[in-house]
């Protein structure tokens, strides 16, 4: 029998217990917000597993684009980053003007509760140019 020791930094310890009381106000305490789509929000996404995008700070937020509406209380969305980088994962939006890149390969279907601000609302020949590279990308939408 081998032994086997697991060594486990401090940064890799994720705040899950800090995260699920936030997430239990939210259910709580928040009503459904009605967006549109192409809108830009900071929700609060969470503390996720593994490269799962994850939001940061006190509320553990993240700006995210809503691409499609269900109802009054489910969208689905794709974070927003300002990491920099060349990679086909990602929509640059800075040749659009904006200082942020789009992954579009974390969409998720969200409650509405879980944004806490709009921030603004994306073009439409911006929004219809993400949208393509989305459909090429994950073959539907």
């Amino acid at each position: 029998m081998h032994d086997r020791i697991l060594h486990i930094h401090m940064n890799d310890i994720k705040p899950f217990n800090e995260w699920n009381g936030q997430k239990q106000n939210i259910e709580k305490i928040r009503t459904a917000t009605h967006v549109k789509r192409r809108e830009i929000w900071w929700a609060d996404l969470g503390i996720n597993v593994g490269h799962e995008q994850d939001g940061g700070g006190p509320h553990f937020e993240r700006p995210v684009i809503v691409l499609k509406v269900f109802g009054n209380e489910t969208c689905l969305v794709a974070p927003l980053t300002s990491a920099q980088g060349d990679t086909p994962f990602h929509f640059d939006l800075e040749e659009y003007g904006y200082r942020s890149r789009i992954i579009v390969t974390q969409l998720r279907i969200i409650s509405t509760k879980r944004m806490s601000r709009s921030i603004e609302r994306l073009d439409l020949r911006t929004f219809t140019a993400l949208m393509g590279v989305i459909k090429k990308m994950n073959g539907f939408l």
